[in-house]
This record gives structure tokens, C-alpha cells and sequence, in this order.
């Protein structure tokens, strides 16, 4: 009875993300510390309005002597410039993050909440910066990216 409460539970909360345009996208840009390149994928589920987005992402990056997993659930919020179509996104959420050394036999797996801010259009595309690192953790400090959000009509 308790399997079957958590599943219609758990089956309720995804009613409300069905409401609105979901949408999957692609990112790609450049790390710092270490310098690296990244791209990755995106899946977008909007909650009550297109203004606030869940957005769990992967990215895999190369470079500077390691290679990265970043595995996010971003929460955020977007706010729209006018009738430009434009929006300011800003947002935050936790991210577990695999780096395994080229070089070294070494793997370091950490977690910490990160930032995002950015701007987004409606037709999908995104530009955004990143950041966040929990201590000692050698995953990147600082990503900057472009993207897009491909959303059926």
C-alpha cells in the first residue's frame, strides 16, 4: 500500500510539468580551472509557468589534464526584458561532479550547489555563466556557455 501511495504521489507532482512547452536542449562552451571544454544535454520541464523551469543536465568535459562529468538539477527562474523576446535567467541547484585525472590514476568525485546566470531568447537559444566548486574538489570553478533549448509546439 505504501509503494502504490508513492507512486500515484510521485505520478501527482508530474501532472502540473505537462501543462507547458518541455523542452530538450544542447550546450557547449569553455571551463576554467582547469581550462577545459565541455558540451552537453538538457532536458527542461517548466512548473506553473514558463518563468520557472526545472532543468537537471549533464555536461563532459576535456582538457587542462582531466576530464569531467558534471550531473545538475538547476532550478531557474527566468524574467522577461520587454516584448523582445529575451529573458534573464538566474538560478541554482546540486551538482555531483566526476573528475578523473589523464595523467594520474586518480578520481575525484564531489557534490555542491552551483550558480547560473544568463540570458535566454524564446526561439531557445541561451547564453549563460556558471559556477560554483566545493572545496578541494577538482572540478571547474567557472563554465561559460551557449546553448539551445529545442521546445515542440
Amino acid at each position: 500500500m505504501k509503494s502504490f501511495l508513492a507512486i500515484c504521489g510521485a505520478a501527482a507532482c508530474l501532472v502540473p510539468l505537462a501543462a507547458h512547452a518541455q523542452g530538450v536542449g544542447f550546450q557547449a562552451g569553455a571551463a576554467i580551472d582547469p581550462g577545459q571544454i565541455y558540451v552537453g544535454s538538457h532536458v527542461e520541464f517548466p512548473v506553473g509557468s514558463n518563468q520557472f523551469v526545472i532543468r537537471p543536465a549533464i555536461d563532459g568535459g576535456f582538457g587542462g589534464g582531466w576530464r569531467t562529468a558534471a550531473i545538475r538539477g538547476d532550478f531557474i527562474y527566468r524574467v522577461n526584458v520587454g516584448a523582445s523576446g529575451w529573458r534573464i535567467r538566474q538560478g541554482l541547484g546540486p551538482t555531483v561532479n566526476i573528475a578523473r585525472s589523464e595523467d594520474l590514476d586518480i578520481t575525484d568525485v564531489s557534490t555542491n550547489w552551483n550558480y547560473v546566470m544568463g540570458v535566454d531568447n524564446e526561439n531557445g537559444f541561451f547564453m549563460e555563466f556558471r559556477g560554483g566548486r566545493a572545496q578541494g574538489a577538482r572540478a571547474p570553478l567557472l563554465w561559460i556557455g551557449v546553448g539551445i533549448t529545442i521546445r515542440p509546439e
